[in-house]
């Protein structure tokens, strides 16, 4: 072999061997950010830690999420003017009359997301971004809404639509030059990214999940959300109580959100309401025998995603 055979058959090695140091350099790194993160959940005993509790229990009435709430001014301030909203139609004079307008479901939402976004609010958006919270909000409420036609009512549907997309968020925060090159690349986001760092912010928000203790169903759904089809395993039936069906359903409401125009740039799907409805994933929910009425859904729950976002931010 001459030299020059010899240098092309060298330099791709090298470059591979850099990109490879490169890749642990930001695997190492990441690995120490989530270690300096808090937990998702608050802690036990503050007003949101009580009021995270309280959603567990099966004995738990709307008597004891009043007294918790009342401990909050923030909290009680938002579920006054949310139940009182153009989108919620309330008149709500005391804070009980706001919770029992709104219902117990409604004010674990508002919670799991005041709880989300004092968390993760000081990390700065990048351009693009601008809609970050309202998607997420919006795609958590679609996410439980659709489950929830399936009995499934634990809140960790609405915890995981909130979570799926928060590794954008470390990202651009820890990585920015990195999310340049991905927002850049020609590639489908989920290939760009490993491609570039080895990682997904898909299993950034599921480790986020796991060292929050969050279950193995809402972890997994999360890490797969782009590809959730792919966890299918042959002969085994399909459950709608599943990581794989949770997965699914994300992957809709994300698609949903696009169709939206509530797109993170460098991941928009490109499809149109009915170009949600015939994908895959949409026709694999049908099987479950239930019908899904996605403009309708849409209709009624963007209008109060966008009050409690601006419940959040402080937003007219």
């Amino acid at each position: 072999m001459g030299d020059t055979d010899q240098n092309t058959a060298v330099a791709p090695a090298a470059g591979a061997a850099a990109a490879a140091t490169g890749h642990a350099a930001f695997r190492m790194r990441l690995v120490e950010i989530l270690k300096s993160q808090e937990d998702i959940l608050p802690p036990a005993q503050s007003s949101l830690g009580r009021l995270y509790q309280l959603f567990q229990s099966p004995e738990s009435s709307v008597e004891d999420c009043v007294e918790i709430i009342k401990l909050d001014p923030a909290m009680t301030a938002r579920i006054f003017r949310l139940a009182n909203s153009v989108a919620y139609r309330g008149k709500a004079t005391t804070i009980s009359e706001a919770v029992l307008h709104l219902g117990f479901a409604q004010v674990r939402q508002i919670a799991f997301s005041a709880g989300f976004f004092k968390k993760f609010s000081e990390l700065k958006l990048p351009p693009g971004m601008e809609q970050f919270w309202l998607r997420n909000i919006f795609v958590a409420r679609l996410t439980e809404r659709i489950c929830a036609q399936f009995q499934l009512f634990g809140g960790m549907e609405y915890l995981a639509g909130l979570l799926h997309d928060t590794g954008w968020l470390l990202l651009a925060a820890h990585f920015p030059a990195e999310l340049e090159l991905i927002a850049a690349s020609d590639k489908p986001s989920p290939a760009s990214e490993k491609e570039i760092l080895s990682f997904s912010h898909a299993e950034i928000a599921a480790a986020i999940c796991a060292t929050s203790l969050l279950p193995p169903r809402v972890t997994n759904a999360v890490v797969n959300h782009h590809a959730p089809l792919a966890l299918l395993v042959g002969g085994i039936p399909p459950s709608h109580n599943s990581d794989v069906f949770l997965g699914v359903v994300l992957n809709v409401c994300d698609k949903i959100g696009d169709a939206c125009k509530l797109e993170i740039p460098w991941q928009k799907s490109g499809l149109d309401l009915e170009g949600v409805k015939e994908s895959a994933e949409a026709k694999w929910l049908t099987q479950f025998g239930k019908v899904i009425k996605y403009e309708a859904m849409i209709e009624d729950e963007l209008p109060k995603a966008q009050e409690i976002c601006r419940a959040l931010t402080g937003g007219k």
